[in-house]
């Protein structure tokens, strides 16, 4: 994990783009990305570029807080990351 300029671990941008990040344990996330997952959550029609997915395999745990899909609402998936939707909610109050 390069933290000088952190890649997101969702979409790949990089800390040289306008936006803000939220650090993980070795993952970061762009608050672009955490509005995608905001919306996915929300299951808002009509969005054409949501990239994240609902995963329920109960092997499947949060990147940030290891939680399986059975212990939160629901976990979202993009680019082999998850994030649960605990996380979400407090990566939206850090941003």
């Amino acid at each position: 994990m390069n933290c000088a300029n952190p890649d997101c671990s969702f979409c790949g941008r990089t800390k040289i783009e306008p936006g803000k990040f939220v650090a993980g344990p070795d993952l970061f996330i762009y608050d672009k990305c955490i509005e995608q997952a905001s919306l996915a959550l929300l299951d808002f029609s009509g969005s054409g570029n949501r990239i994240f997915q609902t995963n329920v395999q109960d092997s499947i745990r949060c990147d940030f807080c290891a939680k399986r899909a059975k212990e939160v609402w629901r976990l979202l998936t993009e680019s082999g990351k998850n994030i649960c939707s605990e996380c979400v909610e407090i990566c939206n109050d850090i941003i």
